[in-house]
């Protein structure tokens, strides 16, 4: 009969020959006494693989040899000890962004274990502004992968800004629209499981205790609510990195929710959203974006959507994003409505790469990405409607309230700058493919989407 062995006995075996100039024949053996033959035989035999027999060597002669107490011990005899996490740090990343008047600085700490079974989040971001008080926020984030479902709690305390444009306020001997804020408090816990690798769904809980004020031109409290948001999510995603962002593929996501009223403060509404991206390579190096979202809150207390500008950058959602964009031509937040539909097409190109100044010291800008882009977008509320034609003209005048709103058009140019952080700076006009108003400026950081 023929006796299996494992790898680490046989290495043992080889491991003696090399000592002591004897050596065991690997095939063939009975589970009878191991022999030993000589250099000389050796090489006239022929041997088989390493695992493909061999007696115990316990009770072989030839392993219990002279030098067996040098032997390493079998990996089966090693002490096995509990396996217990213990966090340390990923590393710090700090992040800058200035948007329609306001500095805002974003620091994230992260920690995990060993396995990366567990991972913690420290979000910190300040947001200052010559005109109004300066705010402190945080969120903190525990996130479990050590099973196929994903788990993740988050307690947070963030601040989202906002035109007031129900209100004009006197200030400086002219008329001016309000800045207000909504500062929301509170926790989520969200469930995710992968379907396979591109497709999963999710299942959140979010309270939410928020206040709005407004911060500019004056200050005056305006109200205090509180949600319970329950919320349902399909989401695909094959999308393709590469230097100007994602290159090939899709992702979309669907959503549906619906709040939960404990008591006379609480929120009342029901959400839907949609949010499709594709991307398609244009020969070798450029690459044609699109995109399309839709977002609704309907009930007694939807909630208000701002749309306008570019996109304004969220390192995480804090229950739910007020701030829908970019709608590139128009001031931050112009719009707004409890139903928003937007879509972006974008092409980009890879216009400079590695450009060196030597002058007033040396460094480098490592690239420089061009794009055109299209934007459409508008919003309305309950009781209008949206008319699809015609569009919106340049510097027209805005809608009134309660009647027909109108989609709004902005098409220009970018240059995305790579230098310290991803400097975005974009040109764009009005139009409603007649007439085209005066350009106007953005600047902010990162893609656009």
């Amino acid at each position: 009969p023929v006796a299996r062995v494992g790898l680490s006995d046989a290495v043992a075996l080889l491991d003696q020959k090399a000592r002591d100039r004897k050596a065991v024949k690997l095939a063939q053996m009975t589970s009878s006494p191991v022999t030993e033959i000589g250099d000389r035989e050796l090489d006239d035999q022929p041997v088989a693989d390493v695992g493909e027999a061999l007696p115990l060597l316990a009770s072989s002669p030839a392993a219990a040899g002279g030098s067996s107490a040098q032997e390493k011990p079998a990996a089966s005899s090693l002490p096995r000890r509990q396996y217990a996490p213990q966090l340390e740090f990923d590393g710090v990343s700090v992040q800058m962004g200035y948007f329609n008047g306001f500095l805002s600085g974003i620091a994230q700490l992260g920690m995990s274990d060993l396995l990366g079974n567990h991972n913690l989040n420290v979000f910190t971001d300040y947001v200052g502004s010559q005109e109004i008080s300066n705010d402190f926020t945080f969120a903190a984030s525990y996130t479990y992968y050590g099973r196929r479902p994903t788990y993740n709690f988050m307690l947070f305390n963030w601040s989202q800004f906002f035109n007031d444009n129900s209100n004009l306020y006197f200030s400086r001997g002219r008329l001016v629209q309000g800045l207000a804020r909504s500062r929301q408090s509170g926790l989520l816990a969200d469930y995710s499981y992968p379907i396979d690798v591109y497709r999963r769904v999710e299942l959140s809980y979010t309270f939410v205790n928020e206040q709005r004020e407004i911060v500019f031109p004056v200050t005056e409290n305006l109200e205090s609510f509180t949600t319970h948001l329950f919320k349902a999510s399909y989401i695909h995603d094959s999308l393709s990195q590469g230097l100007l962002g994602p290159t090939s593929g899709r992702r979309y996501y669907l959503s549906v929710g619906r709040t939960l009223g404990l008591g006379d403060s609480d929120r009342s509404f029901s959400h839907l959203e949609i949010d499709y991206r594709h991307y398609e390579r244009l020969g070798r190096w450029s690459v044609l974006g699109l995109r399309g979202v839709g977002l609704a809150s309907l009930g007694r207390d939807g909630l208000e959507y701002n749309l306008g500008g570019p996109a304004w950058f969220l390192p995480f959602s804090p229950g739910y994003n007020l701030n829908v964009g970019p709608l590139r031509g128009y001031s931050f937040s112009e719009l707004t409505g409890s139903r928003v539909t937007l879509l972006n097409s974008e092409i980009r190109v890879p216009f400079i790469r590695n450009i060196t100044f030597g002058w007033p010291g040396t460094f480098s800008i490592p690239a420089v990405d061009g794009s055109l882009f299209l934007d459409v977008g508008g919003a309305w509320s309950e009781g209008e409607e949206l008319d699809l034609w015609p569009l919106q003209p340049p510097g027209g005048a805005p809608e009134v309230p309660g009647e027909k709103q109108r989609l709004h058009v902005g098409m220009g140019f970018g240059l995305l700058v790579y230098f310290l952080a991803p400097l975005n700076f974009e040109f764009a006009k009005q139009t409603d493919l007649k007439e085209f108003g005066g350009w106007r400026t953005h600047f902010s950081f990162g893609k656009s989407f």
